[in-house]
């Protein structure tokens, strides 16, 4: 299998929903294969490695890039939504919640207005 790695070091973001907010450093992660790798295999690997990283930060709380595939993944056995959903993002998506019902009541609009501006799949599992 015809793989490229990339670690990136950098600094921690004030930005709610970014992978490294709150940390003061993160290491960023990319795993990349050519387009002609089997998906069911590559979706194997890359679920195999992931937990295998995982398990090298014990206590860590791992991130995915919101603009990265990952929605197929599982992580440690569990369907990589609902863990972004209930442990990784569970206290970001929280705050996002309370910002964006602040930012709508401040400009007298229904808060649904957006969900139903921006919704898709991925975004109503992961925010509703």
């Amino acid at each position: 299998m015809r793989t490229t790695v990339e670690f990136r070091l950098m600094k921690g973001s004030e930005v709610l929903l970014a992978p490294q907010y709150g940390n003061k450093w993160t290491v960023s992660i990319e795993v990349l294969t050519s387009a002609i790798t089997p998906y069911h295999e590559w979706k194997k690997f890359i679920g195999e490695l992931t937990d295998k990283y995982i398990k090298l930060a014990p206590g860590a709380n791992v991130r995915f890039h919101w603009a990265k595939e990952w929605q197929d993944l599982t992580v440690g056995g569990e369907r990589i939504i609902e863990y972004n959903k209930n442990r990784a993002f569970k206290d970001q998506i929280k705050q996002w919640h309370e910002c964006i019902n602040e930012i709508a009541k401040n400009q007298g609009i229904d808060p649904n207005h957006n969900r139903d501006l921006f919704s898709n799949d991925l975004f109503d599992v992961l925010f509703y």
